[in-house]
């Protein structure tokens, strides 16, 4: 006898699926560094290769899925990376990150992603996907941290940088660690109203996100760029016309101080 229970649970997870493919592409890569050395006879480690995986399957047994944009020439990136690595050891059972690179070179990015336990988008033609990401992510800046829920691809928070980062400095120990990140984590889960990304208010806590945000929409808005130069170069005008003012007065001061001197001598003298 069939199970009907089963039955939906295969065709939500299919769905969910096709949904993350949609998202993401088909497939996301793993790196694998193999043991031993090169065979170029230096002694070096034998260069990074990576497993390729089907996203859906890749995605199946978690929870959330964190995108992380972020890049090897960025320092804040750099900052962040290793806090992130911490977080990600202690509940990657329920969670998995997903690399979106915005580095410069295949060799940027094998040199980064190397050092990073987690999936990432395939090296090569994955140009459209970042693009869409980033664009409906409303990113703005990186290192950008997105937490959606892996079923039905939910939008949670994209505050989980600021989140992670307390997260990790506030755990003294190892328990405290382990703790902490199953709290965020159970925040993300039960305090969290994970709503689709069209509905989703992004980059609404203000910061760095917010400070670039506004930027960008005020780039989009000419008429505000215009409004801005004029009154740049009104406040200018006005600064220059006070300074000189204030120049000329300081003279007829100075001439007026000067006569009061000479009479005081010439009084002085008779």
């Amino acid at each position: 006898m069939s199970n009907p229970g089963k039955s939906r649970d295969t065709a939500s997870s299919a769905s969910g699926n096709e949904e993350w493919e949609k998202m993401l592409g088909p497939s996301l890569i793993q790196h694998s560094k193999t043991a031993g050395t090169s065979n170029n006879g230096g002694g070096e480690p034998a260069p990074t290769k990576y497993t390729t995986l089907k996203t859906g399957d890749a995605l199946k047994d978690k929870e959330f899925v964190l995108l992380y944009f972020s890049a090897s020439w960025c320092p804040p990136c750099q900052a962040f990376s290793p806090m992130l690595k911490s977080f990600y050891k202690l509940v990657n059972d329920k969670i998995e990150i997903i690399y979106i690179s915005s580095d410069k070179s295949v060799s940027q990015f094998e040199e980064y992603f190397g050092t990073m336990p987690w999936l990432s988008l395939p090296v090569a033609g994955t140009a459209a996907i970042k693009s869409a990401l980033a664009q409906s992510m409303q990113i703005s800046g990186i290192p950008a941290l997105i937490v959606m829920t892996r079923e039905g691809g939910l939008f949670v928070t994209d505050k989980a940088r600021e989140q992670v980062t307390t997260c990790v400095r506030n755990s003294g120990s190892s328990n405290a660690a382990q703790d902490n990140a199953k709290e965020l984590v159970r925040q993300w889960r039960e305090d969290v109203p994970a709503v689709p990304l069209s509905e989703a208010k992004i980059g609404s806590g203000g910061g760095s996100q917010g400070i670039m945000g506004l930027v960008m929409a005020l780039l989009k808005n000419p008429a505000a760029i215009f409004a801005i130069v004029y009154f740049v170069k009104w406040a200018m005008r006005k600064h220059q016309t006070l300074t000189q003012q204030g120049g000329e007065e300081g003279v007829d001061d100075a001439a007026a101080a000067l006569n009061v001197e000479e009479h005081g001598a010439e009084e002085q003298e008779f």
